[in-house]
């Protein structure tokens, strides 16, 4: 997705065009009437941390994701992991649902990782292929800790792209997703 941001010089009648989509960061100044000035393309690391929007619901379709509006609320957040999780703000009430968005990169080479989510309500985590999830619990909620094993041994500090989707539909949520690996056998909160 694309979110644009347009920015206005009065003394120049400059208009100026950002868009943000995974790692490319475009760039385009306009002038009021149209000509463009300058345009750039930049390839750009993404920023450390989830990007995590957040859509309020109405009750009873907080279980219906629809990335394709506008968020309510778009931030940066370190790691996922909440306990009796309200949102991140109060605008967002009891009814609402988010997606995470972030880059995974392995600390050792040529081994085979897993990935867990802990969550009180549905949940969808995507690797790398973003169209079919590999932890899906989305329906059919589940209270315990549920894994998946990556197939194949993951290169050592390869950007792999992890998407995780959930809901909260009245009660508090529990949200947490962790790596693992032979070589780090212990879970750690990504």
């Amino acid at each position: 997705s694309i979110y644009p941001r347009a920015f206005y010089n009065f003394n120049t009648e400059l208009w100026e065009y950002a868009s943000r989509s995974k790692d490319i960061y475009v760039k385009v100044k306009l002038w009021s009437d149209g000509r463009i000035v300058d345009k750039d393309i930049v390839h750009l690391e993404p920023a450390p941390g989830w990007r995590a929007l957040f859509w309020v619901q109405s009750s009873g379709n907080e279980n219906v994701l629809d990335v394709s509006s506008v968020p309510t609320t778009d931030l940066i957040v370190q790691t996922i992991d909440y306990d009796n999780y309200e949102g991140e703000n109060s605008e967002l009430g009891t009814h609402w649902n988010a997606q995470f968005t972030g880059i995974f990169r392995p600390l050792y080479d040529g081994e085979v990782y897993t990935l867990t989510i802990e969550a009180n309500t549905g949940a969808k985590v995507y690797f790398d292929d973003l169209e079919t999830p590999v932890i899906d619990t989305w329906d059919e909620p589940v209270y315990i800790p549920v894994s998946y094993a990556i197939p194949g041994a993951l290169d050592q500090g390869t950007a792999y792209t992890i998407v995780v989707e959930t809901y909260r539909d009245s009660a508090a949520q529990t949200l947490k997703l962790y790596w693992s690996s032979p070589s780090s056998p212990v879970p750690e909160l990504i």
